[in-house]
C-alpha cells in the first residue's frame, strides 16, 4: 500500500512538472508570438516603402515617382502598385505637401473640420490650414475623400508659392481650348502655373491645348508637381523672379507712353493729329511682351524637365546592364549614341519653340533680345546634363 501512495505521489509529482513546463513554454510561444506581431506590424510600413513598384512601365513619371517613394515621401502599396492613373483624395494630398514642405503638424487648427477630426492626417490638414494652402471645401469641411481636380492641383501649388495675391496684378493669358470651363477662383492659379511650366494641358490633334480643369489629379501627375515642388523649387522661383520683373518693365513702359502722349495731346480741331494719337493708342487686345515669353519659356521649362527624364532613365538603364554583367565599352557606346540621339532631337524642339517665339514677338512689335538669353539658359542646361553622364 505504500508503495502504491508513493508510485501515485510521483505521477502527480510528475504531472506537475509538465504542467509546470507546458505553462512555461505556452507563455515563451505567446511572447515570441507577440515579439513577432509587433515586428511586422512596425515592419509593414518600412516593406511598403521600399517594395519594388510593378505598375510604372508606362508612366512618364516613373524617375519622379521611384524618387519619391525612394526619399519617403510618397509611397505605393502593399501589393507593389503604384496606380499611376488613379486619383488622389484631399486628404492624400494634404498629408504628401505638408511632408514636401517640412510644415510643422497642428491637430487643434483641423479641429472644426468634421470629416478630419480625428483622422490619420488631421495633423497635416492644420498645418496647411494654417500655411493658407489648402483651406477646405466649406466651414465645416475638408473634402478629406474627393478627389484632387486639376484645377485645385493649380490653386494649391500657387499658395505653396505664396503669390496668390501677386499673381492677380499680373497680365497672365490662359490659353486653352477650354478656358471657359475653369473656375473663375481657379483662373489665375491655372494660368501662373502654365506661365512657370510647372502644369502644361493636354494637346488636342489640331495643335491646341484643354487644360481639362473639372478633371482629377492622377497620382502620378501629382508625384510629378511634388517632385518639381521638392527638387527644383528654386527653378520656378528664378522664373517667377524673371516674370514678376518683365511685367514691372511692361507695366512702367505703359505708364510712361500714357503719360507721354497725355503731354502731346494738342488735337483739338486737327483730325490729322487726332488720327496719328489714335494709332498710338494700345491695342487692348495685343498680348504683352512678358505674357508671350513666359508662355515659350514656360514650354521650354516643360521640355527640359521630360528630357531631364529620359536622360535619367537611359543612366539608370547603363547602370543596371553594367551590373547584370554586360560589356562597359558596348554599354557606353550604345547608350551615349541614345543620348546623343535625344540631343539632337531635342535641339530641333528647342529651335522650333524659340522660332515660334521670334514670330509672334515681331508681329506684336516686340523686339526679340530674349532669344539669345533663352539659347544661353539652353546650352547651359546641356553642359550641366552632359556633366551628369
Amino acid at each position: 500500500m505504500a508503495f502504491y501512495f508513493t508510485l501515485m505521489y510521483s505521477i502527480d509529482i510528475i504531472n506537475y512538472i509538465k504542467y509546470k513546463i507546458w505553462r512555461y513554454e505556452m507563455k515563451r510561444i505567446s511572447s515570441i508570438v507577440l515579439a513577432l506581431v509587433l515586428t511586422l506590424s512596425f515592419a509593414i510600413p518600412s516593406l511598403a516603402d521600399t517594395v519594388k513598384l510593378n505598375d510604372l512601365g508606362d508612366s512618364k513619371y516613373k524617375v519622379e515617382i521611384e524618387k519619391l517613394v525612394e526619399d519617403g515621401t510618397i509611397s505605393g502599396y502593399l501589393d507593389g502598385t503604384f496606380k499611376p492613373q488613379n486619383g488622389i483624395t484631399r486628404g492624400e494630398l494634404a498629408r504628401i505637401i505638408a511632408v514636401t514642405l517640412n510644415l510643422e503638424e497642428d491637430k487643434n487648427v483641423a479641429e472644426h473640420f468634421t470629416d478630419v477630426r480625428g483622422k490619420w492626417n488631421q495633423g497635416s490638414v492644420g498645418a496647411l490650414y494654417k500655411a493658407n494652402i489648402m483651406i477646405g471645401v466649406s466651414s465645416d469641411k475638408f473634402g478629406q475623400e474627393q478627389n484632387v481636380t486639376r484645377e485645385e492641383l493649380a490653386v494649391i501649388l500657387l499658395r505653396t508659392f505664396g503669390l496668390e495675391e501677386t499673381v492677380k496684378e499680373l497680365d497672365l493669358d490662359i490659353e486653352f481650348k477650354d478656358a471657359e470651363d475653369i473656375s473663375a477662383w481657379a483662373r489665375n492659379a491655372v494660368a501662373f502655373v502654365k506661365s512657370i511650366g510647372l502644369m502644361d494641358g493636354i494637346e488636342n490633334e489640331d495643335g491646341s491645348f484643354t487644360f481639362l480643369p473639372k478633371s482629377f489629379g492622377e497620382r502620378e501627375l501629382v508625384a510629378k508637381l511634388v517632385y518639381e515642388l521638392k527638387y527644383n523649387r528654386e527653378k520656378y522661383t528664378e522664373i517667377i523672379a524673371i516674370i514678376m520683373e518683365e511685367s514691372n518693365s511692361e507695366t512702367k513702359k505703359d505708364e510712361k507712353k500714357t503719360e507721354d502722349n497725355s503731354k502731346k495731346d494738342n488735337t483739338v480741331g486737327d483730325k490729322s493729329s487726332a488720327n496719328k494719337s489714335n494709332e498710338n493708342k494700345p491695342n487692348e487686345n495685343k498680348p504683352s511682351q512678358s505674357s508671350i515669353v513666359s508662355k515659350y519659356r514656360g514650354q521650354l521649362l516643360s521640355l527640359r524637365s521630360s528630357v531631364n527624364g529620359e536622360l535619367s532613365s537611359l543612366i539608370s538603364s547603363a547602370v543596371a546592364e553594367y551590373k547584370s554583367g554586360g560589356d562597359y565599352n558596348e554599354i557606353y557606346s550604345r547608350y551615349m549614341d541614345m543620348a546623343y540621339e535625344l540631343e539632337a532631337d531635342t535641339d530641333s524642339q528647342v529651335s522650333s519653340i524659340l522660332s515660334e517665339l521670334s514670330r509672334e514677338l515681331s508681329e506684336n512689335g516686340y523686339n526679340t533680345e530674349v532669344i539669345s538669353e533663352l539659347e544661353a539658359e539652353y546650352q547651359e542646361a546641356k553642359d550641366e546634363a552632359r556633366d551628369s553622364i
